[in-house]
């Protein structure tokens, strides 16, 4: 068995004084170190051969000082809250900065001659000029000094870039200034003054965060809020603005139902891969076989009826082909798109559910003045949808992609053509699961107009052949336009392929199925039965095919419209139930989260203030693993070895599915959040009822002496280090 493996270095700098080298012979050794490491951890492998060497070069632009000047922008200038000492001559910006804030200066703050006589006081030996942001905690340990770094945003914002965790008597702030491959350091003699502005219009004085710029209007509550935020990961935290607090449903375009839609399959010959005896004392994965793309299959559903045939294709250039054909049909479905029909006259029930219509039919929202009824009608199939209110119908736009599904589009079909979509440059956006598996991912084919690959999957997490069993003989509407209902019956039942047989194109022109013998599945390792080997040869032999290329066709053309009317129906329910079309969504997660707010109509209240955030967060316990062996002996009269002396047992094993639905299913806080000024008592807490419109969330000191632990058995710590690990528990 052969495998590819890759072995790399991390980037490292190069100056005109580095020695080349003994930079190579460095990094040569780590990746014959990786090597042999490989191969020691009782892997099996050994090296065979090198297939090539890359080498990586980036343009080097770290966030370091310069010994140019740049000027402060004349926004943050105008705060008054910077001192830009002037160094011209030298590229001690951070130096002089640091000096200016440690030995203020009441003349001349901005020149270098104000601070020449303090330069001695600190220790600056090892750091370099101009200073790398690597380099500023090591001046801090050094010379016992915070030393905090914020930077700006396109905008201006303020945001921490580097927060001092030393604790010491002196901390300073310094502002990082970037102009293209130039950086600079400042002094920050007000931070409340630099940042202000952008929290609050308001001139009165703030004590600000240094860690995650929020604002408070007295130094007790900045204490307070240090205790919670201390631990936490530097930002600039924005929280919702007390006009957008409320979470509600908004995505009413998506109740429209998306005109087309594509569904796909690729078929792949299996060929055979040369490879090795692994050593059975360890642990390998036996790669056998390679999956090379023979053909495809895709259809478009179009909501206005019949739009084209299915699109059948077998060559060794499938993939391109695909990408081809699909970006064609997409550029025709946007040229639709952009040219919307008239709505065609209403029908005599038509106009009477319009004049009788008191609230929108998207939103449910009553007509207004200011927001009048208007008719709302599919701009492609020109048909009337409903009696709308006018914002929804402006909304109600056509969407701006078209959705191509796969059932298994992570796992298998996406790794067939991906790599096709980089034919041009035109942008591709990707939503990774993992570095190999991607939710979705989208291909530009115009300025505003994409192919968007989605996972049925997702949706419907089932093979095709047990979707197939949950709908009736009339719900395979698209089965029923291609086939008549003889031949129905047999491709709804499970469909067998040769694939370990099927391992060249050669095998394409087979006149015939092959044996039984071939049809056994190397990887399951299952055969199958005569009697579905009949099967096989009985769909053979009524389509008239006439070799086994043509049984691929037939096979992944069945398998894409049997896809098209499982998914189709499942939107057909999701409309019905929800009023929302899933083409519109990527996962059934975000799905049910709209369909949720839809229907419920619930507005939830965001926090505004960041640390009832962090008050929650805070609270979260969790995340404990360990790997036991349960043991415990019954001892009850039922046992053969049943001691009556002994304490009578009975062993039962419980387990409790779907904790997190069930606890979402009970109350649940929802809006009017304040702190509580109440001083509680423990009776007062008890009293209150699960079920009470006033909820309450309480941060409480608990003792748990060792007395108490038996009686309680806490199934959890009250209280664990996150960070401890215990690797052996002798019991």
């Amino acid at each position: 068995m052969i495998k590819n493996v890759e072995f790399k270095t991390s980037n490292n700098e190069v100056f005109q004084e580095t020695n080349l080298v003994s930079l190579y012979d460095t990094m040569s050794e780590k990746i014959v170190k990786e090597s042999e490491d490989f191969e020691g951890k009782d892997s099996g492998w050994t090296l065979d051969e090198i297939l090539r060497l890359e080498v990586r070069t980036n343009r080097y632009s770290p966030f370091r000082g310069s010994s140019s000047f740049i000027e402060v922008p004349k926004q943050i200038a105008e705060t008054k809250a910077i001192i830009n000492v002037i160094n011209k001559k030298d590229s001690q910006c951070f130096m002089w900065s640091v000096l200016a804030a440690l030995y203020p200066s009441a003349n001349h703050p901005n020149k270098t001659s104000s601070y020449v006589t303090h330069l001695n006081k600190l220790n600056f030996d090892g750091i370099s000029f101009p200073t790398p942001l690597n380099e500023v905690k090591k001046f801090s340990k050094m010379n016992d000094i915070g030393i905090n770094i914020y930077s700006f945003e396109e905008d201006l914002k303020i945001f921490p870039l580097l927060i001092s965790d030393i604790v010491c008597e002196k901390h300073i702030d310094l502002l990082y200034i970037k102009n293209n491959d130039l950086g600079r350091y400042c002094f920050i003699k007000s931070l409340s003054r630099l940042v202000s502005k952008q929290l609050s219009k308001h001139q009165h004085k703030t004590y600000i965060c240094k860690r995650c710029l929020s604002a408070f209007q007295t130094e007790y509550k900045l204490l307070q809020h240090n205790e919670m935020c201390g631990d936490k990961s530097p930002a600039r935290v924005v929280m919702p603005s007390e006009t957008c607090k409320f979470l509600k449903f908004k995505n009413f375009q998506h109740s429209l139902k998306i005109p087309f839609v594509v569904y796909a399959d690729f078929e792949c010959v299996t060929m055979k891969t040369d490879t090795c005896c692994p050593d059975p004392n360890f642990s390998f994965t036996n790669m056998y076989e390679k999956h090379v793309p023979i053909g495809f299959c895709y259809f478009i559903s179009y909501q206005g009826g019949h739009y084209k045939d299915p699109v059948v294709y077998r060559d060794s250039d499938a993939p391109k082909c695909f990408i081809e054909k699909l970006e064609k049909d997409a550029i025709e479905i946007e040229h639709i798109y952009k040219n919307p029909k008239p709505l065609l006259p209403l029908t005599e029930s038509e106009k009477q559910l319009y004049d009788n219509a008191k609230n929108c039919y998207v939103c449910d929202q009553t007509f207004r003045e200011n927001n009048i009824k208007v008719r709302d009608h599919n701009h492609v199939t020109q048909k009337f949808n409903g009696p709308c209110c006018n914002s929804c119908n402006l909304a109600m736009k056509t969407p701006k992609f078209l959705p191509v599904f796969f059932h298994n589009l992570s796992g298998y079909d996406a790794h067939i053509f991906i790599k096709e979509l980089g034919y041009d440059k035109k942008q591709i956006n990707l939503i990774p699961n993992t570095e190999e598996k991607y939710i979705s991912f989208s291909k530009s084919v115009s300025n505003d107009f994409q192919l968007r690959f989605l996972d049925s999957f997702k949706f419907m997490p089932s093979s095709l052949e047990n979707l197939i069993k949950t709908l009736k003989k009339d719900e395979f509407k698209y089965m029923k336009q291609y086939f008549d209902s003889e031949k129905i019956d047999l491709l709804l039942r499970k469909g067998f392929f040769p694939y370990d047989y099927f391992d060249s194109f050669e095998k394409c022109k087979d006149s015939c199925l092959p044996p039984i013998s071939k049809f056994y599945n190397e990887l399951n390792e299952e055969a199958i039965s005569v009697e579905d080997y009949n099967h096989a040869c009985r769909v053979f032999n009524q389509f008239n095919l006439s070799n086994l290329g043509e049984y691929c066709d037939l096979y992944v053309k069945t398998d894409v419209l049997l896809l098209t009317d499982l998914f189709e129906n499942f939107r057909k329910i999701c409309i019905q139930t929800y009023k929302l079309d899933p083409c519109w969504y990527f996962t059934t997660p975000a799905l049910s989260w709209d369909a949720m707010l839809l229907k419920t109509k619930v507005a939830i209240e965001l926090f505004t203030d960041y640390d009832m955030l962090l008050f929650i967060e805070n609270g979260v316990r969790g995340g404990i693993s360990q790997c036991c062996d349960r043991y415990a002996i019954a001892n009850n009269k039922y046992m053969p070895n049943f001691n009556p002396d002994d304490e009578i047992k009975y062993l039962m094993y419980l387990d409790a599915n779907n904790l997190y639905g069930y606890a979402m299913s009970k109350y649940l806080p929802l809006k009017d959040f304040v702190w509580s000024d109440n001083n509680l008592t423990t009776q007062d807490i008890l009293n209150l009822s699960d079920e009470s419109d006033v909820g309450y969330i309480l941060e409480v000191d608990l003792d748990n002496p060792p007395d108490l632990h038996d009686i309680q058995i806490f199934p959890l710590p009250l209280k664990i280090n996150p960070h401890l690990i215990v690797k052996n528990l002798d019991f």
